[in-house]
């Protein structure tokens, strides 16, 4: 009875599969077993790089340059400043009491001046006269010198605990972990990306490994760092597969739209998390 060999899952290779290729889940030859391990090795040098930029971040990053602080600082200064301009209006308006009052006192003081010179010429006070003269006396006396002492109702500002809420540590549940699990890494690959084009240049084993990388570097750089996920995806095309590759990220959300990639050497494809367009291809130098 004749028995059936499977054959390699790459593209055109005949040869038969010697064994299972845990990282992709395919039957592989031993080219292409050793072809698939030697890729996957060839990204470590770029992930210990990453790793020695990100000690370096963590031995030297102070926090002074958090934003979170910077916005903590300016709300302290706001807060200043409204205390100030606050101090400043109830100042104001204390100088105008003030000056009513001496205003007021001035005009009863000139009031009494004015009397008691009367009764300098005249020369004929009486003893009502006098005592109601030194009653006044007394009374502008004591009202100059209880004016400083002018009494202010004034609370404690009071501070509302609610004015800042700091999160919580669950807030942004940050977790850092390495998969170990074949049938997780392999649905989250499948989900991940979706192949719009792929040139008889690039071999399954080829798209596997550079899709693999571009997941660790998105992950790595996050969406907001494209220049610099662009500069790291290109050297590792350099370093593993020959010069001159070039890659392109299109943002689907700011409705620009797909370009085709005619090259032989050329791969394109769609990342659903972000709606990315990425297109790699290997330019003729």
């Amino acid at each position: 009875m004749a028995s059936s060999t499977q054959h390699c899952a790459i593209n055109d290779c005949k040869r038969p599969c010697r064994a299972l290729c845990l990282c992709c889940d395919q039957y592989l030859c031993r080219d292409h077993l050793n072809e698939h391990d030697t890729l996957i090795n060839a990204q470590i040098p770029l992930l210990m790089d990453q790793i020695n930029s990100l000690s370096d971040q963590f031995n030297h990053d102070d926090g002074s340059e958090f934003a979170f602080l910077k916005d903590l600082e300016q709300w302290r200064e706001n807060a200043h400043r409204a205390v100030d301009q606050f101090y400043e209006k109830n100042l104001q308006q204390c100088q105008q009491i003030i000056e009513i009052k001496r205003n007021k006192q001035k005009k009863e003081f000139d009031q009494m001046k004015l009397n008691f010179n009367e009764l300098v010429q005249q020369q004929d006070a009486t003893k009502q006269q006098i005592d109601s003269m030194k009653q006044s006396i007394q009374f502008f006396e004591q009202s100059i010198k209880e004016l400083p002492y002018f009494h202010l109702n004034i609370n404690p500002l009071a501070i509302d605990d609610n004015l800042i809420i700091l999160p919580t540590e669950n807030h942004q549940n940050t977790s850092f972990t390495f998969p170990n699990k074949r049938s997780s890494h392999t649905e989250d690959r499948s989900t991940r990306w979706e192949v719009e084009q792929q040139s008889r240049g690039i071999t399954d084993s080829m798209k596997i490994n550079i899709l693999n990388t571009m997941s660790v570097l998105i992950d790595t750089h996050g969406p907001s760092s494209i220049g610099n996920l662009i500069k790291d995806m290109q050297n590792w095309l350099n370093e593993s597969f020959g010069k001159h590759w070039i890659v392109q990220i299109i943002d689907q959300r700011q409705k620009h739209s797909s370009q085709t990639i005619y090259p032989i050497e050329s791969l394109q494809v769609k990342e659903t998390r972000l709606r990315w367009t990425i297109g790699i291809f290997k330019h003729k130098g």
